[in-house]
């Protein structure tokens, strides 16, 4: 036994030199560790973990059995927890990094299970393999980012004139790539995830439902958890150790949400957790901080602890297939997101102030998540409703996008689908790194569908001078109520040739599909400042507009973004060759005006128009 003691040892040891540990060597009592070697079926030891509150708890465990090259090579060994209180609830997910002892020395972290498992039994991941994760540390957070491979591709960026930015199914591919994905379901069948996502901050049971349809494809689970009654106030300041609870405070404020796990061991102000990945990504920038578990929610498949998060104290800086890494200390920067929201209807407002993670995959995620919660914070919207809003979106280095409109019907998702899409856009695209700095919403939620069709189009002529007014006419048909008429027009330029011309009345989905079309130069984004040009022209367009518009000739040639206009045929001809590898399109003449009416409108109807010089 002594001779397995010293080589467990000496492998610790080299371990922490290679992996930078010269300044802490005098730290570190390396007789509190225990090897995989010196371990034997039938040992008796402890764990420590929180059960409710902040302070570890002990609780006795018996080794089962050491697997050898277990997973990749490496080892791990299973243990029966011979706490009561794992009896009940089995399997726990946010257990995952309680550090287990045998012979007084940390072995390793508690790091999964099964489901539907009728003993409480759990894997551990030896500390020795944890240790080495410090490796893949970012460094210092001064400056730093975490560049990960564009989420996006050139592809996605040659349509942000669409109906709609993101569709639910590309929603869904881009949260598939998440780190919630992943954290759930890369793992092997057997392993434990670190739980339910646990939010608070107010968030009632048709807010958690909302929610759920983020997290639905990803198979997590949002979980109210106890927030208010936790401020920082009631609780005494916690410190990390081993044993307690550590959590990831992806939001933070009036709205939180968090996942959790436990320490595992503390080296002066390193942090190691979990014993399993999080995300598998190496380096990472993310929020550490404390937590605090109301008690073990017991279920039949996998059961969990809930809890909440109490302050960011610190940086999740690798994330490693055996364990996360951690400094306390340097806090990464969080984003400010704020949602003003009136309902009239109730005589009430309230502003929602969170801070949300700084990650081009889910920020995106996390602002819509928060912006979810807060417009559904009083239970629901009415059956029918309609939603006001302007807001702004800062991203460093480039002018505020701002913006307002309308929506109805559609509850938040509207409203969240399109701010995921256009944070999205920015922050995922394949040029250059982008951050966004804050986000603001303003939103008016009251009583009344303001949905409408169009019924019917009139002009008031068939054939026109240059130079003439085309006025039309058109019904509008709103959700019980009746038909309500209002008048357009659109003034024809002196020098328009003669001829037969289409004419669209539409809606703003209508017109920004227009002008895709027919200026696709000025559409098609070939850098990060094209995609915030694009998409600021794109805000403007609101839901309770109506357009009248005409699509001149074609009047010339686009080369990449750069317009030809007036080119003799024989010059277009020869551009739009199919052989030729410069991107190249047919551009044409937009000319429109637009009225704001009082409806969500939807429909369009298509007319012919003449246009004839008279006789002389």
């Amino acid at each position: 036994m002594k001779q397995k003691t010293a080589i467990g040892l000496t492998v610790v040891l080299m371990i922490l030199t290679s992996v930078g540990y010269a300044s802490e060597l005098a730290k570190i009592d390396f007789s509190r560790y225990i090897s995989v070697d010196e371990l034997q079926p039938g040992m008796k030891g402890y764990g420590l973990t929180v059960f409710q509150g902040t302070e570890p708890e002990r609780f006795e465990v018996e080794l089962v059995s050491v697997m050898r090259k277990y997973n990749a090579g490496r080892d791990a060994f299973v243990i029966r927890c011979l706490d009561k209180r794992f009896d009940i609830a089995r399997g726990v997910q946010g257990c995952s990094g309680s550090p287990v002892y045998f012979d007084g020395r940390l072995a390793g972290a508690m790091a999964f299970g099964w489901s539907f498992g009728i003993e409480p039994l759990y894997g551990v991941t030896p500390i020795a393999q944890m240790l080495e994760v410090k490796d893949a540390a970012h460094g210092r957070l001064e400056g730093a980012s975490i560049h990960r491979r564009a989420v996006l591709d050139r592809a996605d960026y040659s349509a942000l004139m669409a109906g709609e930015l993101f569709s639910d199914e590309q929603i869904t591919a881009w949260m598939s790539k998440s780190m919630f994905h992943r954290s759930t379901n890369s793992q092997s069948a057997d392993s434990m995830s670190l739980g339910p996502l646990m939010l608070a901050g107010g968030i009632d049971g048709h807010a958690v439902e909302e929610l759920q349809s983020w997290l639905g494809p990803l198979r997590m689970e949002a979980v109210a958890g106890g927030g208010t009654a936790i401020s920082a106030g009631e609780v005494e300041k916690v410190q990390l150790a081993p044993g307690t609870t550590v959590t990831s405070p992806l939001m933070m404020g009036d709205i939180n949400g968090a996942v959790l796990g436990t320490v595992t061991e503390m080296i002066g102000d390193k942090v190691f957790a979990f014993g399993h990945a999080w995300n598998g990504e190496g380096p990472v920038i993310w929020p550490l901080g404390t937590g605090y578990i109301h008690t073990f929610i017991s279920r039949t498949n996998t059961s969990f602890k809930l809890g909440d998060a109490l302050d960011i104290v610190g940086t999740l800086q690798a994330d490693e297939s055996t364990a996360v890494y951690g400094t306390v200390g340097e806090i990464p920067t969080m984003i400010p997101v704020t949602v003003e929201v009136q309902w009239p209807y109730r005589n009430d407002t309230r502003t929602f102030v969170s801070q949300v993670a700084s990650d081009e995959m889910e920020t995106p995620m996390l602002a819509a998540m928060v912006l979810t919660g807060a417009l559904n914070q009083k239970g629901g919207m009415p059956r029918f409703h309609n939603l006001q809003y302007k807001g702004k979106l800062d991203f460093e280095g480039f002018a505020p996008i701002v913006f307002e409109g309308v929506d109805t019907g559609n509850g938040s998702r509207g409203l969240a689908r399109e701010m995921f899409s256009v944070i999205g856009y920015m922050l995922g695209n394949p040029w250059r790194s982008v951050r966004l700095e804050s986000m603001h919403i303003e939103a008016v939620i009251d009583e009344g569908d303001t949905q409408a069709s169009l019924r019917s189009v009139r002009l008031n002529h068939a054939s026109y001078a240059p130079g003439e007014t085309v006025k039309a006419i058109v019904e509008m048909e709103p959700l019980r109520d009746k038909i309500q008429t209002v008048e357009l027009g659109l003034t024809l330029p002196e020098d328009l040739p003669d001829g037969v011309y289409p004419l669209v009345i539409t809606t703003s989905d209508g017109y920004r599909s227009l002008l895709g079309r027919a200026q696709t130069y000025k559409y098609r984004a070939e850098s990060v400042e094209d995609v915030h040009r694009i998409l600021t022209e794109r805000l403007q367009y609101r839901n309770d507009q109506l357009f009248i518009c005409m699509v001149q000739p074609r009047q010339g040639v686009s080369l990449r973004n750069e317009g030809l206009k007036h080119l003799p045929s024989s010059r277009t001809m020869l551009l739009t060759d199919d052989r030729r590898e410069i991107p190249t399109a047919v551009i044409s003449e937009l000319i429109s005006s637009h009225i704001q009416v009082d409806y969500n409108l939807t429909g369009k109807s298509e007319f012919e128009i003449e246009v004839k010089r008279p006789a002389i």
